[in-house]
């Protein structure tokens, strides 16, 4: 991890969210933390994230539906998805979709950390940059947005 990659975190329980951004920031990583998808999606495409830890279940917009998008336009950012109730169709559309990690809630800090360790090797390698927004994506907010 390079201290000045950003983790993005999407999960709508506030104190979850809370807890989750103090425990990153405590180890040292840079995090911007959203309550829904439809908040975080314009940062992660044209922004400076570097990994997404989203909950499946959100309001509006899941997690499944951002990644989707996210590929869609070629936004290559690594995902960890995480779930309190995973399903198998779930899990294997998170395959798809190219998710890093599934991971199960509650879970334990040192999951999430090997998990961000995980993600962030493999932004590196498909990329072969610190960060992995597609300069092209700002052509794509015109078909999500607009």
């Amino acid at each position: 991890m390079n201290y000045k990659d950003w983790v993005c975190i999407i999960d709508d329980e506030r104190y979850f969210l809370e807890g989750f951004t103090r425990l990153l920031e405590w180890k040292g990583y840079r995090v911007r933390a959203y309550m829904s998808a439809e908040q975080a999606i314009e940062d992660i495409l044209f922004g400076d994230i570097s990994v997404v830890v989203t909950d499946v279940m959100l309001p509006g917009m899941t997690g499944l539906e951002l990644i989707a998008k996210m590929r869609k336009v070629g936004c290559k950012v690594p995902v960890l998805l995480m779930s309190a109730h995973p399903d198998k169709d779930v899990m294997d559309l998170a395959k798809e979709l190219g998710v890093v990690e599934f991971l199960r809630k509650p879970f334990r800090p040192y999951e999430i950390f090997i998990a961000l360790d995980k993600a962030f090797m493999n932004g590196k390698k498909s990329t072969g940059y610190d960060h992995h927004i597609i300069p092209q994506n700002k052509r794509a907010r015109v078909n999500l947005f607009g």
